[in-house]
């Protein structure tokens, strides 16, 4: 399951139009945040840093997807077993 997740998220909400005019934003929150690095590191090691944010940005917004799905299936679970129940009585 996670596969297919992980294939819809990369496929289908990275693909978005609105995901993507948020990384556009988010490459320019991105700039913002390592341009003091320059002072005190070399270009090749910030990048490095900008690759970091990228990644842990990625995986997080990624396992966020998941947890949501997860959740919004549990409250689909629970919403048929309450009318399972009510058609019982």
């Amino acid at each position: 399951m996670e596969s297919l997740l992980s294939r819809l998220y990369d496929k289908v909400i990275c693909q978005s139009e609105e995901s993507v005019a948020f990384g556009i934003r988010y490459d320019e929150i991105v700039t913002e945040l390592v341009k003091p690095l320059y002072e005190s590191m070399d270009e090749d090691a910030v990048e490095d840093v900008r690759g970091l944010i990228y990644s842990a940005f990625y995986s997080a917004e990624k396992y966020g997807f998941y947890l949501g799905i997860h959740t919004e299936v549990q409250f689909i679970s629970e919403a048929m077993n309450i009318l399972d129940e009510v058609h019982e009585q």
